[in-house]
Parts: structure tokens; sequence; C-alpha cells
């Protein structure tokens, strides 16, 4: 999952959906990887930091960098905000990978992989 944050350029998780996302792949089985170039869990401060460690205790474990590495080594990814770094990360795909896109982050006709854009 490339993005954690309600929104590109912020480490805001608080009330994010894709927590609730997140814990529903998870809880039905699914091995997930996250990457957020503004989420870091030991660096956040506060209420965002508690909500965070509230609802994804685990965090740590399934949080990965580079980008690149996670775009490599993934069988389906899914974009949750309009990042530059996940826009330009997506170079990297394989054809056999697959990109669910919910921000519209590039034009399926860029994407080497096989494309499916939903919620936009």
């Amino acid at each position: 999952m490339l993005g954690l944050s309600f929104k590109a350029d912020t480490d805001d998780v608080r009330e994010s959906p894709m927590i609730t996302m997140l814990e529903t792949l998870i809880g039905r089985g699914f091995n997930i990887h996250v990457f957020d170039e503004y989420v870091d869990p030991d660096r956040l401060i506060g209420a965002n930091r508690e909500f965070l460690l509230r609802e994804l205790p685990h965090i740590v474990s399934i949080m990965r960098k580079p980008v690149e590495s996670l775009v490599v080594e993934s069988d389906i990814l899914i974009v949750t905000n309009k990042s530059e770094t996940y826009r330009k990360a997506l170079d990297s795909m394989r054809a056999d990978q697959i990109l669910i896109d919910l921000v519209g982050i590039r034009d399926s006709h860029t994407i080497r992989g096989i494309y499916e854009g939903i919620c936009w």
C-alpha cells in the first residue's frame, strides 16, 4: 500500500480511511506492507501517534522503505493518495503486477501493469 495518511504530504493518519482498509485486508489474511514518506511511527507525536498505535499496534512491522523496493516486491499495489513520490515509483512496476488506483495518480496507459482505477 502506498500511502497511509488521509492525503498527500502530511503525516496525519487520524480518522484516515486507509487505516480501516488496512486493518480489513490484514484481517482477511492479506500480507500487507505499507510505505508512506510522511508517516514514521517513531517520529509522530501527540494525538496522531496515539491514534496510529492504538488502531495499528503492529504498524512498525509492516512499514517498508524505500518505496521502490515495496513496488518491486509487491504483487498488488494500492495507491491511496497523490504523492509525486508514488507516481514516480510506479515506473518500476512489472507487467504482471496489479495497480489499484484510488486517486487517479496516473493515466492508465502509462502503467506497465494491470490497472484498475476506482473511487474517483
